[in-house]
């Protein structure tokens, strides 16, 4: 990407010192950020997770004083199922292998894996938990997060 010269059209000239320059072709597009139904705000219990599938991506809901915080439910090192594991003082462990990681950023905390996981954005209103796929819980856009 540089600096152009405007193309001449027929019939007109333009100064020699005339420049445009050329911009990509970028579209400001709000992406979709829609929070989909996943759970009655019933269904969790305090200090327990629970797996659900949403489109495509697996993902345990995990209710821990008081705030419900949804996260990647597979553990990177072995694919053991998040939502089974013990949850304390802000996190939760692989049943399997004890890898641990915070609940509110994903980040792996011990264990056998140095990658942490996905979280997402979660809304609880009027009984209902409703979770963003584009969103971390951090409200970052989840293509760009540092997050995992």
């Amino acid at each position: 990407m540089g600096w152009m010269p405007i193309p001449q059209k027929s019939g007109v000239k333009l100064p020699h010192s005339t420049f445009h320059r050329r911009l990509p072709n970028i579209q400001h597009r709000m992406r979709d950020r829609t929070y989909h139904p996943l759970a009655k705000s019933a269904e969790l219990e305090e200090g327990k997770g629970r797996p659900y599938e949403l489109d495509g991506h697996r993902i345990a809901l995990v209710r821990h004083e008081g705030i419900v915080y949804a996260i990647d439910d597979l553990c990177p090192h072995a694919d053991a199922s998040l939502a089974f594991g013990p949850v304390e003082n802000g996190c939760i462990a692989c049943p399997w292998h004890y890898a641990e990681f915070r609940l509110s950023t994903g980040e792996a905390l011990s264990g056998p894996t140095p990658r942490g996981i996905r979280t997402y954005a979660v809304e609880e209103s009027d009984g209902q938990v409703s979770i963003c796929l584009e969103l971390t819980a951090s409200g970052e856009n989840a293509e760009t997060s540092p997050e995992a």
